[in-house]
């Protein structure tokens, strides 16, 4: 617990008690202080090392591939392509050309 933000990753109800008790002795001095604090809680997709890696992967993509199909790219449109999209540039990496048209 650091800073401005707490992050908890709850596992089981035992860890998830401890973790809680954790961040309500960080919590509680910021309330009495006239802090308004925000919570959230949401049911996991994926961890943060997964985000991590994509993101990463995707950056790397973007950083090597400038363009695609004769339109600039940047990290955001390449993690906001369109399915078919997509599955068109892994086709063109792995078989070396773009897939058929139908």
């Amino acid at each position: 617990m650091s800073g401005q933000r707490l992050d908890l990753d709850l596992r089981n109800p035992v860890q998830a008690h401890a973790d809680l008790a954790r961040l309500w002795a960080w919590a509680k001095p910021l309330l009495v202080a006239g802090h308004w604090l925000v919570l959230s809680v949401r049911l996991a997709t994926r961890s943060d090392a997964q985000n991590r890696l994509l993101h990463s992967r995707i950056r790397d993509v973007a950083r090597h591939l400038r363009e695609w199909r004769g339109v600039p790219m940047d990290d955001d449109d390449w993690k906001r392509r369109e399915d078919w999209d997509r599955d068109s540039f892994w086709w063109a990496v792995l078989v070396g050309r773009y897939p058929p048209k139908e």
